[in-house]
């Protein structure tokens, strides 16, 4: 049985590491350090005839301290060096791939949330006993919603076979996910367990 966790948002600090990246494309680099800095800043100079210093550059790198936020005339030189008219045009088509990614994940959300609850009716008629008999070790529920609301990028639930670890994770979805549903609605989750193929391929694809 298999629990995956996925999430999906985009900020302001987001769209400057998106363009971040647009930059070390643009520039031939798949890593940067200081010394690159000051190539950029004559890079993006004789693309774009404006001048960004090299400071500025490290500092959008985070080489050099950043003490206020960067002047428009930087993101709007930053953007037309990869590309785009100004730094407006770079968020809009950013918050545009967002929005069409935002539907696939409402798409994928919808169809996950069918296999999940397949999944649970599946474990629920296969438990040796009644379901609401099985223990919920709620004494974990800390712990895992520890792990949801943290910036951490897995956890495992490792015991023996016949330890009751199947159980635990329907316990777990019901609580978090489907019982109640407040910050974790960002959160896409599917819940897999051992289901017949032509099953699966109908609560996927209809």
């Amino acid at each position: 049985m298999t629990l995956a966790l996925l999430s999906s948002t985009m900020n302001t600090n987001e769209l400057i590491s998106q363009l971040r990246k647009f930059v070390l494309i643009k520039s031939g680099l798949r890593n940067i350090d200081p010394a690159h800095c000051k190539t950029i800043s004559e890079y993006i100079f004789k693309e774009t005839k404006n001048y960004i210093s090299e400071t500025t550059v490290k500092r959008f790198f985070g080489f050099a301290q950043v003490t206020h936020k960067f002047s428009l005339f930087t993101l709007n030189s930053l953007s037309q060096y990869v590309g785009y008219i100004d730094w407006e045009s770079f968020c809009k088509g950013k918050k545009v791939q967002t929005q069409d990614e935002d539907d696939v994940w409402s798409d994928l959300r919808i169809r996950c949330r069918a296999i999940t609850e397949a999944s649970l009716v599946e474990k629920k008629n296969s438990s040796g006993i009644p379901f609401d008999s099985t223990a919920n070790r709620s004494f974990l529920y800390a712990d895992f919603d520890y792990f949801l609301k943290n910036n951490y990028q897995f956890t495992a639930i490792s015991a023996q076979p016949g330890q009751g670890k199947s159980i635990l994770l329907a316990h777990l979805i019901e609580h978090f996910f489907l019982a109640i549903m407040h910050f974790i609605q960002k959160i896409l989750f599917c819940l897999l367990i051992q289901i017949q193929s032509l099953k699966l391929y109908k609560m996927i694809y209809h």
